[in-house]
């Protein structure tokens, strides 16, 4: 059951620590809710520490507060757990055990799949992004947001919409765009640095996409993926490989496409995307793995060959099935 932001609110307000926690392979939202509720907190003198069990992506280094996101909460319990951002328990990685021992544990999140795994809960499968529900939330804790919690939350609404260009870009996602720019932050600046710069590295990865980019039923499923030999031979992160998928799926026949990247051996990393119809977060949860309708992931084991046949044929199933 969906607990009202005002008790949220109010438990935020009454605990003196709080532990923001943001989900394994860290993305914008995620990362960037966590920052702005954060500095809202800290406006209301709360000691607030910042985990997530995943370093902060590269592309990703004009986050306000990225210096303060620790493998581990700074301090020990007694603290209130807040998880942003996190479909499931599981997404929270190896910090689960630090967000049970919570005194309150509250959850924020705008995934179909979230089962409600907190003692508040504030879930909205509607929502553009979580920043979405903590925006209010932090109106709802009586604080003015300035420039840094502007840019924060600009930066977990833009990288989860696609730069307002995804299906979930809905009027709201407009709306609330337009309250963080008038924080004040530079939003040409932001831009440029979100999603116009790349390392050499990252379009090294797009050209091994393309080279190893399998099409069928027409052009309607693109498969790529990448080993961990091309990693080392590129010198690429898994930050690198972010917008492979997209670049695939960007190609005109495409309905939906995936990218693996092998990130311990015999393990690949697998992202999803689709453009219409096609319910890429049924595929994902197959193999144990979440998201959205047109933007899901998950993790699969074989080599780089057979990898890539598992998706293809989970692809092509569903494929069929909603034809």
């Amino acid at each position: 059951m969906n607990s009202r932001i005002e008790d949220i609110a109010k438990v935020l307000k009454d605990s003196s620590r709080v532990v923001i926690f943001s989900h394994t392979a860290p993305d914008g939202d995620t990362l960037g809710s966590a920052a702005a509720l954060a500095m809202a907190l800290e406006k209301l003198g709360k000691a607030v520490s910042l985990a997530c069990d995943c370093p902060v992506p590269r592309y990703l280094r004009i986050l306000p507060l990225k210096e303060r996101f620790r493998l581990k909460p700074e301090f020990e319990p007694p603290y209130a757990a807040v998880a942003v951002d996190c479909g499931d328990e599981g997404r929270l990685g190896a910090l689960l055990p630090q967000f049970l021992a919570g005194e309150q544990r509250v959850n924020i999140d705008h995934h179909w799949t979230n089962c409600g795994y907190g003692e508040y809960n504030l879930v909205d499968a509607g929502a553009p992004a979580t920043i979405c529900l903590i925006w209010p939330l932090i109106r709802a804790l009586g604080v003015q947001p300035d420039e840094r919690m502007g840019l924060a939350a600009y930066i977990a609404l833009a990288t989860d919409t696609g730069n307002f260009s995804y299906r979930n870009t809905t009027p709201l996602a407009f709306a609330l765009a337009a309250e963080m720019l008038e924080t004040g932050f530079d939003i040409a600046a932001a831009s440029e640095a979100l999603f116009r710069q790349r390392t050499l590295a990252r379009a090294k990865v797009i050209g091994i996409c393309a080279e190893r980019m399998q099409l069928f039923d027409g052009g309607a499923i693109a498969v790529s993926g990448m080993d961990l030999s091309d990693c080392r031979r590129v010198g690429a992160t898994e930050a690198d490989s972010e917008g492979a998928v997209d670049f695939l799926r960007d190609i005109d026949t495409v309905e939906a496409a995936a990218f693996l990247r092998e990130v311990e051996p015999g393990v690949f990393k697998v992202s999803l995307r689709s453009k219409t119809t096609l319910d890429v977060s049924q595929i994902a949860s197959r193999f144990e793995g979440g998201g959205h309708k047109n933007a899901a992931g998950c993790k699969v084991t074989g080599t780089l060959q057979s990898a890539m046949e598992q998706i293809r044929d989970a692809l092509l199933q569903q494929l069929s099935e909603d034809r």
